[in-house]
């Protein structure tokens, strides 16, 4: 007798949503050109693009217009792509779907951060406290990042030389509104802590991807084959 193990779905997690420029349920040429064509023209300067299907989603970060870094969420996981290897890796998904989101350009350091760094620590709010992990990035003036995860979404706050600066919620309606940037993220956090992960980033310097700058349709037709030599022989 065999045994059939299947691994439950685990969605993608969410980070901070932007606004959507541009969605569609499929990946094409079309969809390429488009997406060129709103980045060209201004549309999206900072922010991401999306293209997910599953429990599968492939994230390209886009800086001053153009595709900066790329990653691979799967379920839970989170792992650096090339660029020259993302339009055709979105292509093999089933049915996929085509976001790009314009956000800030400090969310879009924060999510590129989460592909190409492994966290300084990490785990349950149930060991580790938020408000002695800013204490101690506060008394030593670092660079950082920490991420809340809650109920399927991250909840990002940057740090300049150890103070708060930048924070966005993974699920804005949750944003307690009032205090500092501080006060608001322990407000929420203190309220979920049984269910709540804790993560910290320091080194958020992000390198580009050596084919960043290029256009998505670019990216493509440099992934693609070249066609087969024809050759010409005389008898």
């Amino acid at each position: 007798m065999s045994w059939t193990v299947y691994e439950p779905f685990r969605a993608p997690v969410e980070f901070p949503p932007g606004e959507i420029e541009f969605e569609a349920c499929t990946f094409d040429d079309d969809t390429l050109l488009e997406v060129d064509r709103l980045l060209l023209a201004g549309r999206c300067e900072d922010g991401r693009l999306e293209i997910e299907s599953g429990n599968t989603r492939l994230v390209a970060m886009i800086h001053s217009s153009a595709p900066y870094v790329a990653g691979l969420q799967e379920g839970q996981a989170l792992r650096p792509v090339p660029l020259h290897e993302f339009v055709a890796r979105a292509r093999q998904l089933e049915d996929p779907v085509c976001r790009l989101v314009s956000c800030d350009k400090a969310l879009v350091l924060l999510t590129a951060v989460h592909f190409t760094k492994r966290p300084d620590l990490g785990g349950s709010m149930k060991l580790i406290n938020p408000a002695h992990v800013l204490r101690i990035l506060a008394k030593e003036e670092r660079d950082a990042a920490v991420a809340l995860v809650h109920d399927g979404a991250r909840t990002l706050l940057f740090l300049h030389k150890g103070r708060p600066a930048r924070l966005f919620f993974g699920d804005p309606s949750e944003d307690p509104g009032e205090g500092s940037l501080e006060e608001r993220l322990l407000l929420w956090a203190f309220d979920r802590v049984p269910d709540t992960r804790v993560e910290v980033f320091s080194g958020l310097n992000v390198a580009p991807d050596p084919d960043a700058g290029s256009s998505f349709v670019r990216l493509d037709d440099e992934a693609q084959p070249s066609p087969p030599a024809t050759v010409l022989v005389s008898m």
